[in-house]
Protein backbone atom coordinates (compact mmCIF):
# COMPACT_ATOMS: atom_id res chain seq x y z
CA UNK A 1 0.00 0.00 0.00
CA UNK A 2 1.36 3.41 -0.89
CA UNK A 3 2.21 6.03 1.69
CA UNK A 4 -0.48 8.37 0.37
CA UNK A 5 -3.17 5.68 0.68
CA UNK A 6 -1.92 4.73 4.14
CA UNK A 7 -1.99 8.36 5.31
CA UNK A 8 -5.46 8.79 3.76
CA UNK A 9 -6.81 5.72 5.54
CA UNK A 10 -5.32 6.89 8.81
CA UNK A 11 -6.78 10.33 8.29
CA UNK A 12 -10.25 8.84 7.68
CA UNK A 13 -10.02 6.84 10.90
CA UNK A 14 -8.83 9.90 12.81
CA UNK A 15 -11.61 12.00 11.33
CA UNK A 16 -14.19 9.46 12.44
CA UNK A 17 -12.67 9.49 15.92
CA UNK A 18 -12.65 13.28 15.93
CA UNK A 19 -16.32 13.39 14.95
CA UNK A 20 -17.14 11.02 17.80
CA UNK A 21 -15.52 13.57 20.12
CA UNK A 22 -17.23 16.50 18.48
CA UNK A 23 -13.94 17.63 16.92
CA UNK A 24 -13.23 18.63 13.32
CA UNK A 25 -9.89 18.60 11.57
CA UNK A 26 -8.57 21.89 10.25
CA UNK A 27 -8.20 22.29 6.49
CA UNK A 28 -4.71 23.09 5.16
CA UNK A 29 -6.19 26.27 3.70
CA UNK A 30 -7.55 27.28 7.11
CA UNK A 31 -5.88 29.92 9.24
CA UNK A 32 -5.93 27.36 12.04
CA UNK A 33 -2.75 25.42 12.76
CA UNK A 34 -4.32 22.91 15.15
CA UNK A 35 -4.48 19.31 13.97
CA UNK A 36 -5.63 16.09 15.66
CA UNK A 37 -3.18 13.33 16.56
CA UNK A 38 -3.82 10.08 14.65
CA UNK A 39 -2.61 7.83 17.48
CA UNK A 40 -0.75 8.26 20.75
CA UNK A 41 2.46 10.02 19.71
CA UNK A 42 5.71 11.13 21.27
CA UNK A 43 6.78 14.76 21.27
CA UNK A 44 10.57 14.83 21.05
CA UNK A 45 13.33 17.34 21.71
CA UNK A 46 14.50 17.14 18.08
CA UNK A 47 13.20 16.05 14.65
CA UNK A 48 14.30 12.42 15.01
CA UNK A 49 13.14 9.32 16.86
CA UNK A 50 16.60 9.25 18.48
CA UNK A 51 15.87 12.51 20.34
CA UNK A 52 14.56 12.22 23.92
CA UNK A 53 10.80 12.05 24.46
CA UNK A 54 9.68 15.17 26.33
CA UNK A 55 5.91 14.72 26.06
CA UNK A 56 3.14 12.43 24.84
CA UNK A 57 0.05 13.47 22.87
CA UNK A 58 -3.01 11.22 23.13
CA UNK A 59 -5.02 10.12 20.11
CA UNK A 60 -7.50 12.79 19.07
CA UNK A 61 -5.70 15.59 20.90
CA UNK A 62 -5.47 18.74 18.79
CA UNK A 63 -1.94 20.10 18.69
CA UNK A 64 -0.94 23.57 17.62
CA UNK A 65 2.02 23.58 15.20
CA UNK A 66 3.77 26.68 13.92
CA UNK A 67 6.50 25.55 11.50
CA UNK A 68 8.27 22.50 10.09
CA UNK A 69 11.72 21.09 9.33
CA UNK A 70 12.98 18.06 7.41
CA UNK A 71 14.21 15.36 9.75
CA UNK A 72 14.25 11.59 10.10
CA UNK A 73 12.04 9.63 7.69
CA UNK A 74 9.09 8.22 9.68
CA UNK A 75 6.20 6.29 8.08
CA UNK A 76 7.04 7.66 4.65
CA UNK A 77 7.56 11.33 5.49
CA UNK A 78 10.52 13.38 6.72
CA UNK A 79 8.37 16.34 7.79
CA UNK A 80 8.54 17.20 11.48
CA UNK A 81 6.27 19.86 12.92
CA UNK A 82 7.20 22.09 15.84
CA UNK A 83 4.77 22.23 18.74
CA UNK A 84 5.50 25.67 20.26
CA UNK A 85 7.31 25.56 23.61
CA UNK A 86 7.04 21.75 23.64
CA UNK A 87 9.03 20.00 20.94
CA UNK A 88 8.73 18.12 17.65
CA UNK A 89 6.19 15.63 16.30
CA UNK A 90 6.41 13.61 13.10
CA UNK A 91 3.93 14.77 10.46
CA UNK A 92 2.93 11.13 10.02
CA UNK A 93 1.23 11.30 13.41
CA UNK A 94 -0.99 14.30 12.58
CA UNK A 95 -4.14 14.48 10.47
CA UNK A 96 -3.21 17.60 8.51
CA UNK A 97 -5.17 16.61 5.42
CA UNK A 98 -2.05 16.81 3.28
CA UNK A 99 1.15 14.91 2.51
CA UNK A 100 2.91 18.27 2.19
CA UNK A 101 3.81 20.81 4.89
CA UNK A 102 0.85 22.89 6.10
CA UNK A 103 2.92 25.43 8.06
CA UNK A 104 5.92 27.54 7.00
CA UNK A 105 9.54 26.37 7.37
CA UNK A 106 11.01 27.11 10.78
CA UNK A 107 13.49 30.01 10.79
CA UNK A 108 17.05 29.25 11.84
CA UNK A 109 16.54 25.50 11.83
CA UNK A 110 20.03 24.57 10.73
CA UNK A 111 21.39 24.18 14.27
CA UNK A 112 24.52 22.07 14.14
CA UNK A 113 25.12 21.04 17.73
CA UNK A 114 28.63 19.81 17.10
CA UNK A 115 29.64 23.09 15.45
CA UNK A 116 28.25 24.99 18.44
CA UNK A 117 30.22 22.74 20.82
CA UNK A 118 33.40 23.09 18.77
CA UNK A 119 33.09 26.88 18.85
CA UNK A 120 32.42 26.89 22.60
CA UNK A 121 35.48 24.78 23.37
CA UNK A 122 37.70 26.80 21.04
CA UNK A 123 36.65 30.11 22.63
CA UNK A 124 36.18 29.20 26.28
CA UNK A 125 39.35 31.08 27.28
CA UNK A 126 38.77 34.12 25.04
CA UNK A 127 38.89 37.55 26.58
CA UNK A 128 35.50 38.58 27.93
CA UNK A 129 33.49 41.30 26.22
CA UNK A 130 31.38 42.03 29.30
CA UNK A 131 32.23 41.95 32.99
CA UNK A 132 29.73 39.12 33.35
CA UNK A 133 30.10 37.31 30.05
CA UNK A 134 28.41 33.91 30.37
CA UNK A 135 25.36 34.74 28.26
CA UNK A 136 27.29 36.49 25.49
CA UNK A 137 29.56 33.43 25.25
CA UNK A 138 26.62 31.02 24.98
CA UNK A 139 24.80 33.26 22.49
CA UNK A 140 27.82 33.25 20.21
CA UNK A 141 28.09 29.46 20.42
CA UNK A 142 24.44 29.08 19.38
CA UNK A 143 24.88 31.54 16.51
CA UNK A 144 27.99 29.63 15.41
CA UNK A 145 25.82 26.50 15.37
CA UNK A 146 23.50 28.15 12.88
CA UNK A 147 20.60 29.45 14.97
CA UNK A 148 19.26 32.65 13.40
CA UNK A 149 19.23 35.81 15.48
CA UNK A 150 15.84 37.20 16.46
CA UNK A 151 14.58 40.75 16.93
CA UNK A 152 15.35 40.72 20.65
CA UNK A 153 18.37 38.35 20.56
CA UNK A 154 20.94 40.11 18.38
CA UNK A 155 24.67 40.66 18.27
CA UNK A 156 24.13 44.23 17.08
CA UNK A 157 21.09 46.46 17.46
CA UNK A 158 20.50 50.07 16.47
CA UNK A 159 18.05 50.50 19.34
CA UNK A 160 19.94 52.04 22.30
CA UNK A 161 17.08 51.14 24.67
CA UNK A 162 17.74 47.46 23.98
CA UNK A 163 21.53 47.53 24.32
CA UNK A 164 23.04 45.19 26.88
CA UNK A 165 25.42 47.93 27.99
CA UNK A 166 25.27 51.65 27.38
CA UNK A 167 29.07 51.67 27.29
CA UNK A 168 29.22 48.96 24.64
CA UNK A 169 26.63 49.71 21.92
CA UNK A 170 25.31 46.86 19.85
CA UNK A 171 24.41 43.57 21.54
CA UNK A 172 20.90 43.32 22.95
CA UNK A 173 20.02 42.49 26.54
CA UNK A 174 18.85 39.02 25.51
CA UNK A 175 22.25 38.27 23.97
CA UNK A 176 24.19 39.19 27.10
CA UNK A 177 21.95 38.94 30.18
CA UNK A 178 20.89 35.50 31.42
CA UNK A 179 17.25 36.10 32.34
CA UNK A 180 16.56 38.13 29.19
CA UNK A 181 18.19 35.31 27.22
CA UNK A 182 15.92 32.72 28.86
CA UNK A 183 12.83 34.77 28.01
CA UNK A 184 13.92 35.30 24.40
CA UNK A 185 14.68 31.61 23.83
CA UNK A 186 11.35 30.38 25.17
CA UNK A 187 9.22 33.14 23.63
CA UNK A 188 10.67 32.51 20.15
CA UNK A 189 10.24 28.74 20.37
CA UNK A 190 13.98 28.16 19.97
CA UNK A 191 14.04 26.23 23.23
CA UNK A 192 11.87 24.83 26.00
CA UNK A 193 12.69 24.96 29.70
CA UNK A 194 12.69 22.03 32.11
CA UNK A 195 13.70 22.16 35.77
CA UNK A 196 16.43 19.72 36.82
CA UNK A 197 17.24 17.76 39.94
CA UNK A 198 20.72 18.93 40.94
CA UNK A 199 21.60 15.34 41.88
CA UNK A 200 20.97 14.10 38.33
CA UNK A 201 24.40 13.80 36.70
CA UNK A 202 22.67 13.35 33.32
CA UNK A 203 20.89 16.73 33.53
CA UNK A 204 17.56 15.29 32.48
CA UNK A 205 18.97 13.85 29.26
CA UNK A 206 20.43 17.13 28.02
CA UNK A 207 22.05 16.96 24.60
CA UNK A 208 25.24 18.53 23.30
CA UNK A 209 24.49 22.14 22.45
CA UNK A 210 21.67 22.50 24.98
CA UNK A 211 21.98 25.20 27.63
CA UNK A 212 22.00 24.79 31.42
CA UNK A 213 20.52 27.74 33.32
CA UNK A 214 21.24 28.52 36.96
CA UNK A 215 19.16 30.53 39.41
CA UNK A 216 21.44 30.91 42.41
CA UNK A 217 21.80 34.56 43.41
CA UNK A 218 19.70 35.37 46.46
CA UNK A 219 18.97 31.71 47.10
CA UNK A 220 16.93 30.98 43.97
CA UNK A 221 14.80 34.09 43.49
CA UNK A 222 13.16 33.06 40.21
CA UNK A 223 15.64 34.93 37.99
CA UNK A 224 18.26 33.17 35.87
CA UNK A 225 21.73 34.35 36.89
CA UNK A 226 24.11 32.15 34.88
CA UNK A 227 24.11 30.02 31.73
CA UNK A 228 26.49 27.41 30.32
CA UNK A 229 26.45 25.26 27.20
CA UNK A 230 26.59 21.46 27.20
CA UNK A 231 29.91 20.50 25.59
CA UNK A 232 30.49 16.93 26.77
CA UNK A 233 28.53 13.82 27.67
CA UNK A 234 30.48 10.98 29.29
CA UNK A 235 29.88 7.28 28.66
CA UNK A 236 27.71 7.11 31.78
CA UNK A 237 25.68 10.11 30.63
CA UNK A 238 27.32 12.64 32.94
CA UNK A 239 26.87 16.09 31.38
CA UNK A 240 29.72 18.59 31.19
CA UNK A 241 29.32 22.28 30.45
CA UNK A 242 31.61 25.07 29.32
CA UNK A 243 31.17 28.69 30.37
CA UNK A 244 32.55 32.16 30.87
CA UNK A 245 32.79 34.19 34.07
CA UNK A 246 34.77 32.37 35.15
CA UNK A 247 36.04 30.33 32.22
CA UNK A 248 35.38 26.63 32.76
CA UNK A 249 35.81 23.82 30.23
CA UNK A 250 33.67 20.68 30.50
CA UNK A 251 32.80 21.27 34.16
CA UNK A 252 30.37 18.67 35.49
CA UNK A 253 27.16 20.64 35.31
CA UNK A 254 26.11 20.20 38.96
CA UNK A 255 29.52 20.80 40.55
CA UNK A 256 31.31 24.06 41.27
CA UNK A 257 34.84 24.83 40.13
CA UNK A 258 36.28 23.01 43.15
CA UNK A 259 34.26 19.86 42.51
CA UNK A 260 31.66 20.46 45.23
CA UNK A 261 27.97 19.81 44.67
CA UNK A 262 26.01 23.01 44.00
CA UNK A 263 23.44 23.90 46.66
CA UNK A 264 20.78 26.50 47.40
CA UNK A 265 19.71 26.98 43.79
CA UNK A 266 17.29 25.97 41.07
CA UNK A 267 18.61 24.74 37.74
CA UNK A 268 16.99 24.27 34.32
CA UNK A 269 17.91 22.81 30.98
CA UNK A 270 17.00 24.79 27.87
CA UNK A 271 16.35 22.11 25.27
CA UNK A 272 17.07 23.55 21.84
CA UNK A 273 14.13 22.61 19.61
CA UNK A 274 15.73 23.34 16.23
Amino acid sequence: MSFRITRLAAAVLAAAFAVSLGLTAASPASASSRYPVLAEANIRSGPTTKAPVIGVALMGTKLNIDCFVRGELVNGTNIWNRVPAQGWISDSMLNTGSNDPVVPPCPGTTYDRQVAVTWALAHVHDQQRFATDCTWYVSNALWAGGIAQTTSWQSSSINPFDWASKRIPGPTKASAHADYFKNAMTASGIGSLKELNVNDRNAGGAQLGDVIMYDWDGGADGKIDHVAIVTSIAADGTVGVSQHTPARENRQWNLDGDGHMLTDLRVYVLRILL
